[in-house]
């Protein structure tokens, strides 16, 4: 039994860091579990800082 191409696998990059940045740039494909877990990571790394929440006093009126 052949395999079709997409399962095939490209070597895996040395550091975490790499293979996310490899991951993102589609350089190869993981199995959608781990696709999913390192969209999900990258998702939430590339939103932008939540604000901060409001003082908690009101400003005092006259």
């Amino acid at each position: 039994v052949v395999e079709p191409p997409e399962h095939t696998f490209a070597p895996l990059p040395e550091t975490d860091n790499d293979r996310l940045r490899d991951v993102l740039r589609g350089s190869y494909r993981l199995p959608d579990s781990l696709l999913l877990v390192l969209d999900v990571d990258a998702t939430l790394a590339l939103e932008p800082a939540p604000l901060p929440p409001p003082p908690l006093h009101q400003e005092t009126r006259p």
